[in-house]
């Protein structure tokens, strides 16, 4: 798919070099702790963060069969290893 939302993250989050141009990711996965970070790092008051729109839905990992591991593994390559995921 070449739809913007389909990119590996690295490419809007590196520079030409290849090198990483922030010194901080939030992860949805952390939310909160995400947010208080960047709150302290900007100087202003943290809060709890709401749950909007929670997913209804079993684990995604549930939904993945070997060939669909293997081609997000091969697309997103520098983002699992640049953000330290793994299957």
């Amino acid at each position: 798919h070449n739809h913007i939302i389909f990119k590996p993250q690295f490419t809007f989050l590196c520079g030409p070099d290849g090198q990483l141009q922030a010194d901080f990711l939030g992860k949805v996965e952390t939310m909160q702790p995400s947010y208080d970070e960047i709150a302290s790092r900007l100087g202003v008051e943290t809060t709890v963060l709401d749950h909007a729109n929670r997913s209804r839905h079993e684990e995604y990992k549930q939904y993945f069969d070997q060939e669909l591991i293997d081609g997000v593994a091969r697309i997103y390559a520098r983002d699992i290893e640049l953000f330290g995921y793994d299957y």
